[in-house]
């Protein structure tokens, strides 16, 4: 039971993590400084913010990049590392290392 619960916990970090993706209205989203320049992925933008690295090494090890390469436009909202270190807290682990692929992964 207490494994279940712990997957139920991934399961929700992960799904307010990643699944609660949705699309902005064009008309949101501002203009880019550089019209030529090619828009970064919401894995390119986490990579150059250390404070969601945590994040990203869940989302590699998890095999969701390529979920969030995808013609959005995506909003997401990430839990930042202090989030993730909490949740490892909460689990009784030492970091996402100790997290299967398979915990990470379940997205609906």
């Amino acid at each position: 039971m207490k494994t279940f619960r712990k997957f139920l916990t991934v399961t929700a970090l992960l799904l307010s993590g990643v699944v609660f993706l949705s699309s902005c209205n064009k008309d949101d989203d501002p203009e880019p400084e550089n019209p030529n320049e090619m828009p970064k992925s919401i894995v390119e933008i986490a990579s150059g913010n250390e404070d969601f690295s945590i994040l990203v090494d869940a989302l590699v090890k998890a095999d969701l990049v390529s979920a969030l390469e995808g013609d959005g436009p995506f909003t997401v909202f990430a839990p930042t590392n202090d989030a993730f270190t909490a949740l490892f807290e909460t689990l009784n682990v030492n970091g996402i290392d100790d997290l299967s692929a398979e915990a990470l992964r379940p997205i609906p």
